[in-house]
């Protein structure tokens, strides 16, 4: 009888470990992210390296405008100031008469989602004073990412803000 018992052992021993490895790789690539760790995990999984989306950031800084980008395999391809309204329009126009066309350059900030990453792990290596972050559900990218460095210094804040995400 020890026999046939011992086949139909080994046979829900093999199911039993299948399923706990088909878990453990679900588990890394979860949705819903809730720790900046699975967000990172999440956006890997979903190996989006073609994208647009449009990304605002605020700041102490002159440009207040919000962004629209578009990366193919993983390298920024285009870059375009967003404009809402007429009063945008000429924000614009008295910031390049004030400053030059230079005002609109973007070298200074990260615009694709793994420099979005870097710069958010750079941020809280430094040990923020305060931090929300927010994570896209589904593929794991941060939707908002605001920091503040120092409660007793002001105008040093800085928030990302991604919207209108699509993949390509």
């Amino acid at each position: 009888m020890n026999i046939k018992f011992t086949p139909l052992l080994l046979i829900f021993y093999m199911l039993l470990s299948c399923s706990e490895t088909a878990e453990s790789v679900s588990y890394g690539c979860s949705l819903n992210p809730s720790s900046l760790s699975e967000a990172e995990t999440l956006w890997e999984c979903n190996a989006i390296s073609s994208y647009e989306m449009n990304l605002s950031i605020s700041c102490n800084c002159m440009n207040y405008l919000p962004y629209h980008i578009v990366v193919k395999d993983n390298e920024v391809i285009s870059i375009e100031v967003i404009y809402y309204s007429a009063e945008d329009q000429k924000y614009r126009e008295e910031m390049e008469a004030s400053y030059g066309e230079s005002i609109w350059e973007y070298d200074y900030y990260s615009f694709s989602v793994d420099n979005l990453f870097e710069e958010i792990n750079s941020r809280m290596s430094q040990n923020p004073a305060d931090v929300v972050i927010d994570y896209d559900e589904n593929y794991g990218f941060p939707t908002k990412a605001s920091f503040d460095m120092d409660l007793m210094i002001v105008d040093e804040e800085i928030g990302y803000y991604i919207s209108d995400f699509k993949p390509l």
